[in-house]
């Protein structure tokens, strides 16, 4: 796609802006705004309801502009009135890892008759007299303020963005009607860009109910299509394969241990050199990235051999809004221990062999038969979590461990290729996002001329 450029450019003033359109200016974000940037509510939400105003948190919004419509939460009135949003209204992230994220709440998508937002959030209300909140929030999420915002970081021993350094950030402002101008012209190309990656989307959302199904299959009926099958007494899991095991429960084949109230472990102890720690901050899909764990020291690490790491371990994240995220333990590149909030599952034996293979039971444990069951045991209302003692006492039939082996094996094999398929897609979407960043980018810069 083809650009004209405007008929002359000037000196920013600002090395990482450059160049700007002769007419255009550099005006302060504090400048284009009714009134001063503002905190949300340090509250704490409370179950949604449809007679109160719903609560926005930082982990409420998408990447794609939309809010997220679940573990919704709602803060009383009397708490929530003077964080109202208006139509229009954006909404900053200020710390944590989305940082910098934004929101531009419009009524038209609105699902809940009113919100509010929270204290990790920043409101700026836009004045329409000098500049358009949509023109505002695009701006918000072009490559200049991205470079802005690592200029930011740079600079802090902290990820945190606060009013202070929003307010003076710089904006580069066309006339109000050449902003309308750049929306009419951009705002085809975004949505025809937004089609395309939820299409993707979509694809991979049937990539992974796909890999579902194979697992589910595999792990509850094995692999041959004509087996036949029995009853296997319990109602939820229905029928197995004639010559499996009788159902037992999980506790009397596997080893289920975690570190008991992190045994005094304080993140201050924490050094750059030793055994590692694992917690679920560190899952990479299935894997461990071992990079971001921290080290503690060998005599740490020996205080319980029961949460040392060895190859083929399963882990289990027991609590907490990931609940029932796995991991696997494919390689170790140091000695390593567990981290609160994980369970540690490994094989028990008898004298010849062990009762499961590990990778057959990590799929077994990725399927919607156990998955559910984690989802139906928790317990708590705003942090779930299940207890050991329901993990154990999951109900489980086991082919042998020849079998198993064979099951494992061919789920590998599947599941790297719907893996393929799924990171092709992926890499798809990352180009699109990257158009789309470059498109606003050069329009609300002015390195093309589009109105």
């Amino acid at each position: 796609m083809m650009f004209e450029k405007y008929d002359a450019y000037k000196d920013s003033g600002m090395d990482w802006i450059g160049e700007i359109p002769h007419d255009w200016n550099v005006v302060k974000l504090k400048h284009l705004l009714q009134e001063p940037l503002k905190y949300g509510a340090n509250e704490s939400g409370i179950e949604f309801s449809e007679d109160l105003p719903r609560y926005i948190r930082i982990t409420d919004f998408n990447d794609d502009g939309k809010l997220d419509e679940k573990n919704k939460l709602s803060l009383t009135w009397k708490k929530g009135k003077d964080y109202l949003l208006d139509d229009g209204d954006i909404l900053l992230a200020r710390s944590g890892a989305s940082v910098g994220k934004s929101f531009l709440f419009k009524l038209e998508n609105a699902n809940e008759k009113a919100f509010c937002f929270a204290g990790y959030l920043i409101k700026a209300k836009a004045d329409i007299n000098k500049i358009i909140p949509k023109y505002l929030y695009l701006y918000l999420n072009s490559e200049v303020f991205f470079e802005w915002k690592n200029l930011i970081f740079n600079k802090a021993t902290i990820e945190n963005i606060g009013a202070d350094k929003y307010s003076e950030f710089f904006i580069i402002l066309p006339s109000l009607d050449e902003q309308s101008k750049i929306l009419d012209l951009l705002n085809p190309f975004l949505m025809n860009i937004d089609q395309a990656i939820a299409i993707k989307e979509q694809q991979i959302a049937l990539l992974n109910e796909r890999k579902q199904i194979v697992i589910q299959k595999a792990v509850t009926q094995g692999l041959d299509p004509n087996v036949t099958m029995k009853d296997s007494g319990v109602e939820w899991i229905g029928q197995i394969p004639e010559h499996w095991n009788t159902i037992t429960k999980l506790k009397h084949i596997a080893s289920l241990k975690g570190r008991q109230g992190w045994q005094g472990l304080k993140a201050d102890e924490y050094i750059d050199e030793g055994p590692y720690v694992v917690s679920s901050a560190h899952f990479d899909g299935l894997d461990i990235n071992w990079d971001k764990c921290p080290h503690v020291s060998i005599e740490r690490y020996k205080m319980d051999a029961h949460i040392q790491l060895n190859i083929g371990d399963i882990l289990l994240m027991k609590d907490g809004a990931k609940m029932g995220k796995m991991a696997y333990i494919s390689n170790l590149p140091d000695l390593a221990c567990l981290n609160s909030h994980l369970l540690l599952i490994r094989s028990l034996k008898t004298q010849d062999e062990f009762f499961f293979d590990s990778k057959y039971m990590l799929y077994f444990m990725l399927s919607e038969k156990f998955q559910d069951y984690v989802q139906v045991k928790g317990t708590g209302t705003t942090f779930m979590g299940i207890s050991q003692e329901s993990i154990g006492n999951f109900p489980i039939a086991l082919p042998s461990l020849y079998e198993q082996i064979q099951i494992a094996s061919f789920l590998d094999k599947r599941m790297l290729e719907l893996e393929k398929g799924k990171d092709l897609l992926l890499t798809q979407i990352e180009k699109l996002k990257e158009y789309k960043t470059t498109l606003i980018n050069d329009a609300v810069t002015g390195k093309i001329k589009v109105a």
